[in-house]
């Protein structure tokens, strides 16, 4: 089964990359880790519906564009890369494009998503605790 073709939906005030960039900013600055995050990639940027693979591909290539490179000109491979999400499908996507990701169980429930072989890198119940992750793999 294929996705339907990616139609953004200008109509609504509250669509497009820049408004969900601005909700994870606003997310990270209440949780005050918003200094930890040296940019945010939005999936509307590659115009295709998640969990699509070329998403997490089109992430690897916006991280290692020029000018994004935060590693000294150096590339960043796909197990440098740290996908956050509090939505299993993210979750299932990046990990099938050969990302790591962090599942973030808010309500507390464990991984339940059928795809093993695609299951959570790391799972935290809240932003802070990705903080800890992160020193602890450095």
């Amino acid at each position: 089964m294929h996705s339907p073709p990616y139609k953004p939906s200008a109509s609504s005030p509250m669509s497009g990359s820049s408004f969900l960039a601005t909700m994870v900013n606003t997310a990270l600055q209440a949780a005050e880790i918003a200094s930890l995050v040296p940019d945010i990639f939005v999936a509307d940027n590659v115009r295709m519906y998640k969990p699509a693979k070329e998403i997490y591909e089109g992430l690897l290539s916006y991280v290692n564009s020029d000018g994004n490179n935060k590693s000294n000109g150096q590339s960043v491979s796909k197990e440098q890369i740290w996908l956050v999400s509090g939505n299993p499908f993210d979750v299932t996507g990046a990990r099938s494009a050969g990302l790591n990701a962090i599942w973030v169980d808010r309500a507390d429930k464990g991984w339940k998503d059928r795809a093993d072989e695609y299951k959570p890198s790391k799972v935290v119940n809240g932003l802070l605790e990705i903080v800890d992750l992160m020193e602890k793999n450095e």
